[in-house]
């Protein structure tokens, strides 16, 4: 089993125009695309099927 924390992705940050750099960082934008994230489709499906047992409860309110 991989963790997320134990992979180390390659993130590009774009720099073309640095004023929409200091802006994204002030804002609190991301500096890189989604993209370029690592994705744990085991992680990622796993959550999604709690979350269908979760919505098809009957213990749900």
């Amino acid at each position: 089993m991989v963790f997320l924390n134990e992979i180390e992705p390659e993130i590009k940050y774009e720099t073309k125009d640095e004023v929409v750099h200091d802006i994204k960082v002030k804002e609190g934008f991301p500096l890189f695309s989604r993209e370029d994230l690592p994705l744990d489709l085991k992680a990622a499906s796993s959550l999604v099927e709690r979350l269908l047992e979760h919505l098809t409860s009957k213990k749900r309110k």
